[in-house]
């Protein structure tokens, strides 16, 4: 493929439990600093849950975001102000000139919940009012589509807008379809969201799930036992690398080089544990861009910390790898935003495009040791200084989702 019609990432922006910016994502990354609250008030009720805390956002934040200032859901306002930061950093770094034409523009957003914490808050509040109560109408308008529409509409995009829920690896496969958009030449600029806040109701979910952990969050480690849950908004805008200029700063450039997704088929809540949807979705990834697995110089996995989850990645990076497992680092950052659900791939993609920009590989939170019969590479402790120039981001989720991207440097 030529490198002139690959997506590159343009601008960039996230808020997530280690600020309000995505450079103190980086910090936090780069620190190894995770991003559970512990202490004061939680944003709902959590007593008696075995996994009672998460990587929240911002108490003085979340506050704004939830007031009602409006008809906006919460997650769109969120959604929006992350966006236009974005926006405002490809203009500032001048690395391509989006154009005034916002019909050529599309968006891509992954999200498990859309505006469902806001629409169960007011079901609950029907279901334990009195019998007696003035009848009420829930808002039916706060749907997984809710915050694209909003966005779109705010931003005066007329391009595709589309809603991308497949679980825990939506803004994975969001970012896919936003990358065959371009190369297809459908829009000229592609903004890949990812967004999800927290509620009672989804944390009840995880923790009848029995997934959530009430000790530390540690990534492929043989005292691992559970996950964080984290919220926040992720955007990257992508165009074609022909549409790109030196940019202010001379800074290489990422591409998405090939996207791919594959279904296990199997359980709704468990993976294969011989990994081989994510190996399909790998090796799809890897065609598209015309790339091997030997050329990989390091590996985002999705890391969650559960018990099965990390078991299926270890074995099917370990398949992929073969003889290079020693060779490959391979880190989750999941402990430093927490699983940030259907937004979580977005997130993930924004650290390891840095990294490989900067040389420098963020380790995994969490202490070890690793699980006995992890046979990767997990890097922990300091970033790793090294040559990244071709990078795998992958996740997987409920139902058997499996998604996986391959970033190329470009110089």
């Amino acid at each position: 493929m030529s490198a002139d019609n690959l997506p590159v990432l343009v601008g960039r922006a996230a808020v997530s439990a280690a600020g309000p910016r995505f450079e103190d994502l980086w910090q936090a990354a780069c620190e190894g600093k995770d991003g559970l609250r512990v202490e004061g008030p939680t944003p709902y009720d959590t007593e008696g849950f075995r996994g009672s805390r998460a990587c929240w956002l911002q108490p003085s934040l979340r506050e704004r975001l939830l007031k009602d200032t409006g008809p906006l859901l919460p997650v769109s306002r969120l959604l929006i102000d992350v966006a236009q930061q974005a926006i405002s950093d490809a203009t500032n770094r001048s690395l391509a000139d989006l154009g005034a034409d916002r019909s050529r523009w599309g968006i891509w957003l992954g999200t498990s919940l859309g505006g469902i914490g806001t629409w169960a808050d007011q079901h609950a509040e029907v279901v334990l009012a009195p019998k007696d109560a003035p009848a009420r109408v829930v808002d039916t308008g706060m749907g997984y589509s809710a915050p694209a529409r909003d966005l779109a509409r705010a931003l005066g995009v007329g391009g595709p807008v589309a809603t991308v829920t497949t679980a825990c690896c939506s803004a994975t496969v969001a970012t896919g379809q936003a990358a065959d958009a371009l190369r297809r030449g459908e829009v000229d600029v592609a903004l890949v969201c990812g967004v999800d806040l927290l509620s009672r109701f989804v944390h009840a979910g995880f923790e009848i799930l029995g997934a959530l952990s009430e000790d530390d969050q540690r990534p492929f480690s043989e005292q691992r036992d559970g996950l964080w849950l984290g919220e926040g908004a992720a955007v990257a805008i992508f165009v074609r690398n022909a549409s790109c200029s030196g940019g202010t700063h001379g800074q290489d450039r990422v591409a998405v080089a090939g996207s791919g997704l594959a279904g296990d088929a199997l359980r709704l809540t468990g993976p294969d544990m011989e990994g081989g949807g994510l190996l399909r979705s790998v090796h799809q990834a890897l065609s598209q861009a015309g790339l091997q697995a030997s050329d990989l110089s390091a590996i985002s996995a999705h890391g969650t910390a559960t018990e099965l989850n990390d078991a299926m990645e270890m074995a099917a990076f370990s398949t992929l790898l073969e003889g290079r497992v020693s060779d490959v680092p391979v880190h989750g950052i999941k402990p430093i935003l927490g699983h940030t659900l259907g937004a979580s791939g977005l997130f993930e993609l924004l650290v390891l495009e840095r990294a490989m920009r900067e040389g420098l590989f963020p380790g995994t939170p969490g202490e070890g040791p690793d699980d006995p019969a992890c046979r990767l590479w997990v890097h922990r402790g300091e970033p790793l200084s090294s040559d990244l120039p071709v990078c795998l981001s992958t996740n997987s989720a409920f139902a058997g989702n499996n998604a996986a991207l391959v970033l190329r440097r470009l110089g």
